[in-house]
């Protein structure tokens, strides 16, 4: 599931008529393409769907990929095509394949202008104020706070990058403008790509975590990690594994819990017979803000949040819990919620 996913809709494409409405045409020269490019292809289907008042079909092609895919469908009516391009990158880097393969089929429509994205597998939450951090987040927020002479944040940034996360999401509101010329000093080294959910200067302010989410899952891959950007874990990697298991099951989250911390002895959830989450039980753990999701989990809250809606998630979470939608395992890593500058000033201390 590492990998890079693509996407494309085109406009006012100024090519031939028939690369929108002949299937045939359209399939082979996607075969062409794909083989240009060094990608392998296994299958393909294409299809041509019938007209109506008065203006042809449009077409389904889609060419099968190992482990990957190229999808495309035109509005000949339009002139429009969206285009879906994904690369797994299990057995090898074909980020540069991809790329050139997307080059190719916009080139092949000629669109006067195009809207074109790629989908993060990941996504830090960043934005809130930091109240209990308070005088040091009056100036600098709080993922950017250092730790052992790092940022926070940058810690699950580089631990992305390894696992093969190309594409983040951050979104931020407080200093957020900090957050952004912090990460382009970096843009350099072996950093993910950020695409970032301005929620301050969008709504004036944080959306609480699941509506910060929501506001950014057209960015979002169907599957995708979440982690809080304030908390010390340097040791967690990511797993590839981890990720691969939970889009090939059915759940619609999986999360890491960690022992209870002094500051929190009660912890949020117990765990039940084949690692699903229980409101309640012995013994308890905490939620370590990491967490694997589909976007089926927030499907309650319009996608986009286009009305800056506020929602904390523990009612999701709740939510899944009693439909057993939610799994968990235990993280037994370095982990620190730095929720104060008491526990700040501990993890710097010699």
């Amino acid at each position: 599931m590492q990998g890079l996913h693509l996407t494309a809709d085109l406009y006012q494409c100024r090519c031939e008529a028939a690369w929108l409405t002949d299937a045939q045409k359209l399939g082979d020269w996607c075969v062409q393409a794909v083989q240009a490019v060094g990608l392998q292809n296994v299958n393909q289907l294409f299809h041509t769907f019938p007209g109506s008042g008065g203006h042809p079909g449009g077409i389904t092609a889609t060419v099968l990929l190992a482990e990957s895919h190229v999808c495309l469908h035109t509005w000949p009516e339009q002139r429009a095509v969206t285009v879906d391009v994904y690369v797994c990158n299990f057995s090898g880097d074909h980020t540069a394949k991809a790329r050139g393969l997307m080059f190719a089929l916009v080139n092949r429509f000629q669109p006067e202008w195009t809207e074109q994205r790629s989908l993060a597998q990941a996504m830090i939450m960043a934005a809130g104020r930091g109240e209990r951090m308070r005088p040091l987040t009056d100036e600098c927020p709080k993922p950017l706070l250092r730790v052992r002479g790092k940022p926070l944040m940058q810690y699950h940034t580089e631990a992305l990058a390894r696992a093969g996360c190309r594409e983040v999401v951050v979104n931020t509101a407080w200093l957020g403008h900090q957050i952004e010329s912090h990460f382009e000093a970096l843009a350099d080294t072996q950093q993910p790509r950020i695409h970032y959910s301005h929620e301050g200067r969008d709504f004036g302010g944080a959306l609480e975590t699941a509506g910060g989410v929501a506001r950014a899952l057209p960015l979002l891959d169907e599957v995708f990690w979440l982690v809080g950007g304030d908390v010390f874990v340097p040791e967690f990697e990511f797993p590839r594994a981890a990720l691969e298991r939970f889009a090939a099951g059915g759940k619609l989250a999986h999360i890491f819990l960690v022992p209870n911390p002094p500051q929190h002895p009660n912890g949020d959830f117990a765990l039940g017979s084949g690692g699903v989450v229980l409101r309640e039980g012995s013994p308890r753990y905490t939620y370590s803000t990491i967490g694997l999701y589909r976007k089926g989990f927030f499907s309650s809250l319009p996608a986009g949040n286009p009305q800056g809606l506020k929602a904390p998630m523990l009612p999701l979470m709740l939510a899944a819990i009693d439909n057993a939608q939610l799994t968990a395992e235990i993280y037994t890593g370095t982990w620190a919620d730095v929720g104060t500058p008491q526990r700040l000033a501990q993890l710097n201390a010699p």
